[in-house]
């Protein structure tokens, strides 16, 4: 039976649910199968499993009748069935005509009791079900014959008489009821009927096998499965494919043979053997039986004995096989028969690890005595057995083989054995042919060493010892076997290291004559033994015999068992004249049976010497290797020589053609190495065979809907086991002798790369086992340990369980590399695999016992763990092992230099099956650590792949030359972060920027390089010391010095780029700040110059300088001469720009070489259907007429339309309305938000412009046309213009905003100017407002000072947003969308992104707004405490005397003051006093102000007045210190601004306030003279404050976002608006993470998240229409796909577009891409069927296997006369290359004929495969032109292919090329003429040139064909590309 895989479980449910319905009329059968199913589980699912595999073979005619037997049955189990194969059917054959009584004769199969309740009730389940049957039968038999049913009774009645009674006497109990003359024909019919059943089974096929394994005492439970299909170009001819019974009907077909060829019967796998007793008679008969009836196939070698004898060793093994067989009590014949069968597996595990089989047979031969020997009552007689011998079990292994699983097994048997060459003919022993020649040899011959042939003339026991003393071989000493008559074996040395300089073959028996002639020339000298007796008494014998051998090879004759009186001289005269070579023709020997004797001993070593000798100097080294095989070729069937040929003659072209290094070759070679490695897996020719335990598929007889499973093999689940070590350390061998593997092993470099393995597991949980071997480390030839370090940290990425194989000890190398990868493995973040096992193998140690080192291995594992390696892997004493070595080196002579024989070491197989078991449970115990419930093989190659790239793409991983080096290069790179984060700090970073915004870019870049520079220089020395005291590498000091660097560089362009943005906006703010300035210097001017004025006058002169100020600013032009320096900095604010224009022109601003059209090398990557030439010349020719007159709409490049297409897209990129729930939609309409124009900005428009352009290249590149650089470039240049302009709006917004700041001004400075220049004015009123106004709007600066870090903390908190994440959650919608948005997300994704983001932003600007109202209530406590204090102030008036005195009571008036100025500077003073009040500053007596150079201190009503006042709240007194600081700030504008002190120079009027002398602020105030009034004047604005303050003061985030945050994040959101090509999804990748252009090489378009379905994009299958379900990293390479009509291999496309990385979604794990595509697939179930419709596509759900291209025979007549020399045929063969090529390319199977012609027609292929084409070898001939004989061998072509294959549908494509002038052929176009319809598919004419048109136009339309003229060669690949298409 078949494991329970999942495939299993799906078909065991679908039946049972069969059953069920079938049931659903018969409730009481389907009660009876619920009972058993719960009383009798075990058989109930024996029964389920067996309709689930063998379907309708258990079934039979009747399902419901079927199960209830075999539930009933359950004696008929599947070890019944394996000795009793027929008994189902038998039983199913008596119920079905005998009826229910025919059950009594099977109860040995049935427990009695139901038995009987099945035969005595009426309504039993089983006569239910037997009822049902005949109820169909019946009537339908009746029906037959016109019989009717009677009364509707009788067609019952008879099925109920049958059911009791069976057909005859059922039928005849209800003879009365049927007419005579109806009734005599039915009852002779059924007679027959039953008749023919009882001699064969009611089913066609046989009831099926149950395999099991004959090798173990338990059934295994593992399948068998069918050998692939094999293509015609591999299969044998079809007589090779008959059974081995038709030996003598091959042998009657060729007499001449007298050796028949060994059989290839090629049947589906069975271990069963005939059952049916036969009387043995002889070795072959019992041979015969033992001879598998259905042949083994690959399958059975490779899973032969893996893992079943983990725990066992050879000897346990032979015993097993041998108990069993004595104690079956079976017959004897099928006993022994078994026995044999059951050892072929142990046989067949010890070829795979290339065993000496030797060894073995003396284990098994050994037991099998023993134990005849203790049972002599059990002994088989010698009737019943053949003695066992090793040559037996080879002959049958092979003739128990197919044809391809003989050649393997012969190659594995070779490797350390003899290979049988003549066996006997256990066929046909009676018949003319004895023997048979082994045909496999064939495969194994050393051509390239002489062969030497032993044999014995007449008796002589010996001689095979004495080969295998002489040569170390192990031929099979002779035993009283078939198999030692006349049996020959040949030892080809490749056991030898180095491999021995001859073969030796030995010939076991005496050689027959007729024998010897047929096989002599295969032999190249011929060691002859002979008896001294039988020398002596048949000299003439001998001499005839001699005289068949070649006089001129080497021969030399031993004579044995030699005696005293033995006379060499007599002897050698009469064979004088044969024995020509050799000074010593015949050679005595004594008797050597005793190989002990010293002197047999020295005789021996004496021969070889002499015998080595004589073969180096007379024997040949150099082999004709042609003769040989032509010798030997003559031996085998003729069949056979036929196949052999045939499949060489397919290799060599394909090999010569792979490995000749021509280049213009790679197109062709490449489908050709396609079907070459198909060739070699097919026929297993490859020593790394990559399908280990594949099942195959089963043929399941049941409806094709249950499942659609396109991988079937995928469901597996698969271990990774994985094998490194040094070079020539035996990784390769390990892994054979462990599992069975045929990876290649030799000295040197055997394995390069990485190969891998599939073996069956046979363990729960797990299915396979892949198998990874690698190259050596540590090679000397490759010295590359960065390499070996990937190649351990790739193992250890992708394996369950890692095999670290060393000869001896673990060294330091390997223990430091070990480490690095495992602490690489960290860091690798792709692998789906924790912690793999290591296991270390120390491999050939002199003393294998692991408790003898156990000392070097706790040091080894101390040394590991002190590495930290234990924290990454497991290791213990418990991971280490130690093996033997697995050969042992055996020398011929002592001679050190000579070739040495490595015999196998049975010790070291044994060691490692018991290393297998703890591997492979150390490795399920990983396996079931990586939660991954389907690992399976295709899973693990896209993360093996990804692991790979990432290997590739990080270096670093693998760069270290250990785990310190790398540790150590981490902590530097934390030093030295750690050191420019501690200087260049954010505080640092805007330091730089304030103190340098201000100048010129030129002047910032250099100041920066400067500083930076200094920075460097200061941190390469602290660097230096760091590398002194950690002692570093030096590489790892270089490492150090660049990243410094680079960090030190990024660092300073990044501030510098800020620095160069922020000068632009300083710039333009100082122009206002300035201006303000300026205009409060005047006014100071005025009232220093004590001029005064009337209210009216005062408000003019005001108004007037206002104006004169405000033009000033805003046109500074017009106010002298501008300076140069301006001029600069006006041209600096387009800095931005012009770094884009350098950009967009290259990056240095030089102009790139420009091309008016594209090269010719466009056509190169174009389509495989080329336009014509004259269609380019004349699309160009318009194009560039076009551009006469350009703005036609209906030009073919209408460039208004492009530069429209561009800037919608610059305008989508720039512009955005703003969120949808800010306002109505009508609101929305007219509201337009432009992006900030930065760098950023600019990249993502250049990539915009840039893809444009590569679009309409990509459409004129089929016209060998592109765009200009001079167009591109002048788009460019108006792009550029365009943003100037824009960022030129966007700065004068700017501008006009602080104009507008500097209108807020215009009150304050106008009140102060007229309080002090107008006399006596009382402003008290307007200074108590402004005052209030000054409040409110430091409460509106601060709020938004206090907004702008809310935002700011927000926006860093974001900085994850992107298209990518938004794109991620519309996926995870998929599933849950209605129908609507789904449309609109494939159609217009980035909608969709953007209504996701208006979502997400909602709730952001939600918690801004949130956070910026809580600010703004807790700034109204300061405003209301501000008004709670005014009104203490007010009230604590009263009773401090007359309200107009008040101010001036306060201040004591100093010395030499006039009272005019006192009133005036009190005033001030008292200003002062009221802020330093509310700033919560100290107020006593020393406190003074002092107002231009007069010092006031205060009174004690001053002091005592204040003091009682109630302190202002902490936030009030922030709220007035930062009004002093904003005044300060513009003060410290002006340029004329100084201290009190330099006041008598600078003409300042100044206020200065200090405490204890010392100065504290500096404020520009008006006056206060009446304190009440000004009091009551603020208190009367209190309700319009805060009504303002509630009402005018926002919350809104819009109005704060000065950094247009809402824009930035959308922005981000959008993302790149590029499509992918080929499944139009929008790219996500983040662009503006690297400075460079969308789609340069380090910043390439993507789809990350993964790629839609290329449905979406309206792409479908070319032949069934269906919509394309795949995704672009689902397309195969070789794959043929169409963009915008262009159709090309999909490698080639992704050529066409570099800008796209198509694979970068391969970094998403497999689960995730599983789960995108699972969704895409529900989109496209919702609304799949709609574009379908849109785009005239086949809606499906599910691809189905797309046809094979429909096949046609192309017959192609080419002119080759003289005309056509030169370029004309040079286009030609390439157009008939481009046919053969894509024709190949779309996978279709044509066969062609090409007839070059001219005076006369030959062949130059006919009725070929297109893959055995070269196109290029078609002779050129010359000469005159003749068309009669071109169609003469094309007439001829067809009837050929019509006689020799009229089954054949190929249709006939003629293509008929010429241009020259000939005679009309009409007698052959008349023959041909009658095929049209039947046979000829099209015939095209192509004539080239201007001549004979008219001749050419008749021959085609006689055809009805179709007719091509072209006036250039280069047209012809046009044309033939349309013929391809047809």
């Amino acid at each position: 039976m078949i494991e329970e895989t999942h495939l299993l479980k799906v078909i065991k449910e679908h039946v049972y649910q069969r059953w069920e319905t079938a049931c659903e009329k018969q409730p009481k059968i389907w009660e009876f199968i619920k009972k058993v199913n719960d009383e009798s589980k075990e058989d109930f699912e024996m029964v389920l499993r067996r309709a689930a595999e063998y379907g309708s073979e258990y079934t039979k005619s009747s399902s419901m009748l079927s199960i209830v037997l075999q539930l009933l049955f359950t004696g008929i189990d599947d070890d019944c069935l394996l000795n009793e194969p027929k008994v189902f059917a038998d039983l199913w054959n008596s119920v079905t005509n005998e009826g229910i009584a025919s059950c009594d004769r099977f109860k040995q199969y049935i427990s009695e009791d139901d038995l009987k309740e099945q035969m005595n009730e009426p309504s039993s389940s089983l006569i239910l079900a037997l009822h049902l049957y005949y109820q169909e039968k019946v009537p339908e038999l009746l029906k037959q014959h016109h019989i009717s049913n009677s009364k509707n009774t009788l067609y019952n009645l008879a099925a109920e008489s049958v059911t009791q009674h069976g057909w005859i006497s059922g039928i005849q109990a209800i003879k009365g009821k049927i007419p005579p003359n109806k009734y005599e024909p039915l009852i002779k019919k059924i007679r027959e009927m039953v008749s023919s059943i009882s001699t064969s089974l009611e089913e066609p096929s046989p009831c099926p096998r149950i395999p099991s394994s004959v090798d173990q005492s338990s059934q295994d439970t593992s399948g068998t499965t069918n050998l692939q299909i094999l293509p015609n170009i591999a299969k044998p001819p079809d007589n090779m494919l008959k059974s081995t019974s038709s030996t003598s009907d091959q042998q009657q077909q060729h007499p001449s043979s007298t050796h028949s060829v060994e059989q290839s019967p090629t049947r589906e796998i069975t271990n069963s053997v005939h059952s049916s007793p036969i009387q043995i008679s002889d070795d072959a008969d019992i041979i015969q039986k033992c001879i598998l009836t259905e042949p083994l196939k690959l399958q059975d070698l490779i899973e032969a004995g893996e893992l079943k004898y983990n725990d066992k060793t050879l000897k346990e093994i032979a015993q097993d096989l041998v108990n069993r067989f004595f104690n079956d009590h079976t017959t004897p014949t099928t006993n022994f028969s078994k026995f044999v069968q059951a050892c072929l597996h142990p046989i067949m595990f010890l070829i795979k690890r290339q065993q000496n089989l030797d060894d073995f047979m003396k284990t098994l031969t050994f037991a099998y005595e023993k134990m005849k020997r203790e049972r002599a009552t059990q002994s088989l007689s010698s009737d019943k057995a053949v003695p066992l011998s090793l040559r037996a079990f080879q002959h049958i292994l092979l003739s128990s083989s197919d044809i391809f699983l003989r050649r393997i097994i012969m190659s594995l048997i070779s490797k350390r054995n003899p290979v049988p060459f003549v066996e006997p003919n256990i066929e046909d022993r009676n018949g003319p042919a004895k023997h048979e020649i082994m045909a496999s040899v064939v495969h194994v011959w050393n051509a390239q060493r002489p062969t030497l042939l032993s044999f014995s003339i007449g008796p002589c026991r010996g001689k095979s010892s004495l080969i295998n003393s002489l040569f170390q071989s192990t031929f099979e000493r002779h035993i009283n076997s078939i198999y030692f008559d006349c049996t020959i074996d040949i030892d080809f040395g490749y056991s030898f290291i180095p491999e021995r300089s001859f073969n030796v073959a030995d010939c076991h028996g005496e050689l027959p004559m007729d024998l010897l002639k047929t096989i002599r020339k295969l032999f190249d000298g011929f060691i002859i033994h002979v008896n001294q007796e039988y020398l002596e008494k048949n000299t003439d014998a001998v001499t005839e015999l001699l005289q068949l051998l070649p006089s001129d090879k080497f021969q030399i004759i031993l004579v044995r068992d030699v005696t005293s009186n033995f006379n060499e001289q007599r002897c050698l005269r009469p064979m004088n004249a044969l024995l020509t070579q050799g000074t010593t023709p015949i050679t005595p020997l004594m008797n050597m049976s005793d190989t002990n004797n010293s002197e047999t001993q020295y005789l021996l070593e004496d021969l070889r010497e002499n015998l080595l000798e004589k073969i180096k100097l007379y024997v040949p080294s150099n082999i004709d290797k042609d003769d040989l095989f032509f010798d030997l070729h003559k031996l085998l069937k003729p069949d056979y020589v036929t196949y052999l040929k045939h499949t060489t003659s397919t290799i060599k072209p394909l090999k010569k053609c792979l490995l000749g290094n021509k280049s213009e070759l790679n197109d062709q070679s490449f489908p050709l190495y396609l079907q070459f490695t198909v060739l070699c897996k097919l026929r297993q020719e490859l020593k790394k065979i990559d399908f280990y335990g594949s099942d195959g598929d089963r043929s399941f007889k049941i409806n094709a809907e249950i499942f659609r499973l396109e991988h079937e093999f995928e469901q597996k689940d698969k271990a990774v086991i994985s094998i490194v070590g040094p070079q020539n350390s035996g990784k390769s061998t390990l892994l054979n002798y462990m599992f069975g593997t045929l990876f290649d092993v030799r000295d040197g470099r055997c394995t390069r790369g990485i190969y891998g393995s599939l073996v069956k597991a046979n363990i729960p949980g797990i299915n396979y086992i892949l198998l990874i071997d690698t190259e050596g480390l540590l090679a000397v030839e490759k010295a590359d340990k960065e390499y070996d370090r990937r190649l351990v940290l790739f193992c250890l990425g992708i394996s369950h369980l890692v095999l670290v194989n060393m000869v001896g000890d673990v060294n330091e190398t390997m223990k430091d590399m070990l480490t690095l990868c495992a602490d690489s493995l960290k860091q690798l973040n792709v692998t789906t695999i924790p912690q793999p096992a290591i296991y270390f193998i120390l491999n050939q140690k002199a003393d294998p016992n692991i408790k003898n080192h156990t000392e070097a291995i706790n040091k080894i594992i101390s040394e590991l763990k002190e590495k930290d390696l234990g924290d990454i892997i497991n290791i213990s004493e418990h991971t280490f092992h130690t093996l033997p070595s697995a050969f042992k080196k055996e020398r011929i002579l002592n001679d050190t230099t000579g070739p040495c024989l490595l015999r196998t070491e049975p010790d070291f197989l044994e060691r490692t099956q018991k290393l297998v078991a703890d591997i492979i449970a150390s490795a399920k115990i990983c396996y079931d650590r990586t939660n991954d419930a389907n690992f399976t093989l295709r899973q693990w190659l896209s993360t093996s792949k990804t692991i790979f790239e990432t290997l590739q793409k990080y270096p670093d991983l693998t760069y270290f030359k250990d785990i310190n080096e790398r540790r150590q290069d981490e902590k530097l790179r934390t030093l030295i972060r750690e050191m420019i984060t501690a200087t260049l700090s954010a505080t640092e970073r805007q330091k730089m920027i304030d103190q340098h915004c201000e100048k010129r870019e030129k002047e910032i870049r250099d100041e920066f390089q400067a500083a930076f520079q200094i920075h460097l220089d200061d941190f390469n020395d602290r660097l230096e010391d760091y590398l002194k005291l950690e002692n570093a590498a030096e590489r790892i000091r270089d490492r150090s010095r660049q990243f410094l660097a680079r960090q030190v560089t990024e660092t300073r362009n990044a501030w510098c780029t800020s620095t160069i943005e922020a000068n632009d906006r300083k710039r333009m703010e100082a122009l206002v700040r300035d201006g303000a300035a300026d205009l409060k210097d005047l006014i100071d001017d005025i009232i220093k110059k004590g001029k005064t004025m009337t209210n009216s006058d005062a408000i003019d002169e005001f108004e007037g300088m206002w104006r004169k100020k405000l033009i000033s600013i805003k046109n500074p032009a017009e106010y002298g001469n501008v300076r140069e320096q301006e001029n600069q900095d006006q041209i600096g604010n387009t800095s931005l720009f012009r770094r884009a224009a350098n950009w967009v022109r290259g990056g240095d601003g030089k102009k790139k070489e420009r091309k008016q059209t594209a090269s010719s090398s466009h056509t190169s990557n174009a389509s495989l259907r080329p336009l014509p030439n004259q269609i380019k010349f004349d699309a160009q020719a318009q194009i560039l007429h076009e551009m006469n007159s350009p703005y036609s709409e209906s030009n073919i490049l209408f460039m208004p339309k492009l530069f429209d297409d561009i800037m919608n897209k610059i305008l989508e990129a720039v512009f955005d309305i703003g969120s949808p729930n800010d306002k109505s939609e009508e609101e929305r309409k007219h509201t337009i938000n432009l992006r900030p124009i930065e760098i950023d900005l600019v990249q993502k428009i250049v990539g915009l412009i840039n893809n444009e352009f590569n679009e309409v290249n990509r459409e004129l590149i089929d016209l060998d046309l592109s765009l200009s650089g001079v167009v591109m470039e002048e788009i460019h240049l108006l792009v550029v213009i365009y943003l100037t302009i824009l960022y030129y709006n966007e700065q004068k917004k700017h501008f006009d905003e602080q104009i507008e700041t500097l209108n807020v001004q215009k009150q304050s400075l106008q009140q102060y100017f007229i309080s002090v220049i107008v006399p006596d004015a009382l402003l008290d009123k307007e200074a108590g407002k402004e005052l209030t106004t000054q409040v409110h709007n430091t409460l509106q600066r601060e709020l938004t000072v206090t907004a702008h870090e809310i935002i700011k903390e927000i926006w860093l908190s974001q900085q994850k947003l992107s298209r990518k994440e938004l794109q991620n959650v519309c996926d995870g919608k998929l599933q849950t969308a209605d129908v609507k948005w789904l449309k609109d997300y494939i159609e217009k994704p980035t909608d969709i992104i953007v209504q996701e983001f208006h979502q997400l932003w909602d709730t952001i600007k939600k918690e801004i707004e949130k956070k910026i109202a809580k600010a703004k209530d807790d700034q109204k406590i300061y405003l209301l405490d501000f008004f709670h204090l005014i009104h203490a102030m007010k009230t604590a008036l009263s009773g401090q005397g007359p309200a107009p005195t008040f101010v001036d009571d306060l201040f004591i008036n100093p010395s030499g003051t006039t009272a005019e100025q006192n009133l005036t500077n009190k005033g001030q003073c008292m200003v002062l006093l009221l802020f330093w009040y509310f700033k919560n500053t100290k107020i006593d007596e020393e406190t003074t102000f002092t107002v231009f150079d007069c010092i006031y201190k205060l009174t004690t009503k001053a002091v005592n007045y204040f003091q009682k006042r109630a302190k202002p709240d902490a936030g009030t007194a922030r709220l007035f210190d930062s009004m002093t600081k904003w005044y300060k700030a513009s003060n410290a504008t002006s340029t004329n601004t100084i201290s009190v002190k330099a006041a008598q120079t600078t003409n300042t009027t100044s206020v200065t306030a200090t405490t204890s002398g010392a100065t504290v602020t500096s404020l520009r105030i008006s006056s206060v003279k009446n304190f009440a009034d000004f009091l009551h004047s603020i208190i009367s604005n209190e309700d319009e404050v805060m009504k303002n303050y509630e009402e005018n003061i926002s919350t809104l985030f819009s109005s704060y976002d000065k950094d247009k945050m809402y824009m930035r994040l959308l922005d981000k959101a959008k993302g790149c608006s590029v499509k992918c090509p080929c499944c139009e999804r929008t790219c996500d990748a983040d662009h503006t993470s690297v400075k460079s252009q969308p789609g340069d090489e380090d910043n390439k378009h993507s789809c990350n998240t993964g790629h839609q379905l290329r449905a979406f994009a309206k792409i479908k299958f070319e032949v069934t229409n269906e919509a394309s379900l795949y995704q672009c990293h689902e397309v195969k390479d070789e794959s043929f796909i169409t963009i915008n009509g262009v159709r090309k291999k999909w490698s080639e496309m992704k050529k066409d577009y570099p800008q796209w990385d198509f694979d970068a979604s391969l970094g998403i794990s497999s689960d995730d891409a599983a789960s995108l595509k699972s969704k895409f697939l529900h989109v496209w179930s919702k609304i799949g069927e709609e574009f379908c419709k849109m785009y005239n596509m086949k809606f499906v759900t599910c691809n189905t296997a797309q046809p094979p291209m429909e096949a046609f025979h192309y017959i192609l007549l080419l002119d080759s006369s003289r005309s056509m020399k030169g370029d004309r045929w040079t286009n030609l063969l390439a157009a008939t290359n481009l046919l053969t090529q894509a024709r190949m390319h779309d996978g279709a199977d044509d066969r062609i004929t090409i007839i070059p012609f001219h005076a006369t027609a030959k062949y130059f292929c006919d009725n070929e495969k297109l893959k055995n084409v070269n196109v290029q070898a078609i002779p050129f001939s010359g000469g005159n032109t003749q068309f009669g004989p071109a169609f003469k061998l094309v007439i001829d072509s067809i009837k050929n292919q019509t006689r020799t294959a009229p089954s054949s549908n190929l249709k006939f494509i003629i293509v008929f090329m010429s241009d020259g002038k000939a005679e009309y052929p009409e007698t052959q176009l008349t023959k041909l003429e009658p095929f049209l319809d039947q046979h000829i598919r099209e015939f095209w004419t192509v004539a080239i040139g201007d001549n004979q048109m008219p001749l050419l136009e008749r021959i085609n339309s006689k055809m009805k064909g179709t007719f091509k003229q072209i006036k250039d060669p280069k047209d012809l690949i046009v044309v033939f590309g349309e013929i391809i298409d047809g």
